[in-house]
């Protein structure tokens, strides 16, 4: 009750400041504390996962196994990978 919704620009603050702790910790290459930030930037509606693909910062990441499965479990799944309608399996 104290605290008000978060406007939009709020949510969009919040999810740069939570991507940018992402980033310090992914320049520093400390895995879990970058995927804990990127998760609660993409909870927070980050969604410009082309930044993390490309940018030099995350290059250390990039490298990691760990890091690669859980950054495609966190990307969007383009339209053509999503889920059969049901009662369809997929090729």
């Amino acid at each position: 009750e104290a605290h008000h919704d978060l406007t939009d620009e709020e949510k969009q603050l919040a999810a740069e400041v939570l991507f940018n702790e992402a980033c310090a910790n992914a320049r520093a290459t400390r895995l879990e504390e970058t995927l804990g930030s990127l998760r609660d930037a993409v909870a927070a509606g980050f969604k410009d996962f082309h930044r993390i693909t490309e940018d030099a910062d995350w290059a250390s990441m990039r490298k990691l196994p760990q890091f690669q499965k859980a950054l495609k479990e966190l990307m969007p799944k383009p339209a053509n990978e999503s889920e059969p309608p049901p009662g369809q399996s997929q090729p």
